[in-house]
């Protein structure tokens, strides 16, 4: 079973949290989707041992501007419970696990969104193409990478994600559920880890 980590405060009203839903359900997987902290322990009472695998997803909370505790514990309680389970942290939550680990996160000053060409100047075992067409929207980024992981940059020298094959957790800034080709990145894990 999938745990779905939902970061946009109204999934009714999201866009890109029913993209990663869609992609779950074309695989054929369960999974189950937590909006608050409370949720999570209710299911960590009842579900913990099926868990096979987690998705932080993309918010609209900036953590350079602060964020309550409220609105980014049930990430942070995940990412610690779930610590035998792989991770794959999508923009927002990429940048929590980031932090979690030593990252520094810092305001971009403006919203950076829309569909780019990037191409990878680094190593990742998600990513199967060298260049590739992803989505961002996004006003944080990670300025100084966390300890421990391997950093994935783009020909800018630009970092673009983590990843720990030892910790299995894996993070990326952009939206890969926003592309077809960055769609594959999540297909990638779920197949690697869930099948």
């Amino acid at each position: 079973m999938i745990l779905l980590i939902d970061n946009t405060k109204n999934i009714k009203q999201a866009k890109m949290t029913p993209k990663i839903i869609d992609i779950i359900d074309k695989l054929n997987l369960k999974y189950l989707i937590i909006s608050k902290k409370e949720e999570l322990i209710e299911l960590i009472t009842k579900e913990y041992f099926h868990i096979k695998a987690v998705i932080l997803s993309g918010g609209p909370l900036c953590l350079s501007e602060g964020c309550n505790y409220s609105d980014i514990s049930k990430n942070i309680l995940t990412v610690t419970l779930f610590k035998n389970v792989p991770i794959l942290g999508i923009c927002f939550g990429y940048q929590i696990i980031s932090n979690m680990f030593g990252g520094i996160i810092s305001s971009l000053k403006y919203e950076h969104t829309g569909i780019e060409s990037v191409e990878f100047i680094t190593e990742s075992s998600l990513i199967t193409r060298k260049k590739m067409s992803v989505f961002f929207s996004h006003r944080d980024y990670v300025s100084q990478y966390p300890i421990g992981f391997n950093i994935i940059k783009d020909k800018k020298n630009i970092i673009l994600g983590i990843e720990s094959i030892e910790k299995n957790i894996f993070g990326y800034q952009f939206h890969p559920e926003g592309t077809i080709e960055g769609k594959q990145i999540i297909i990638n894990f779920l197949n690697k880890y869930c099948n």
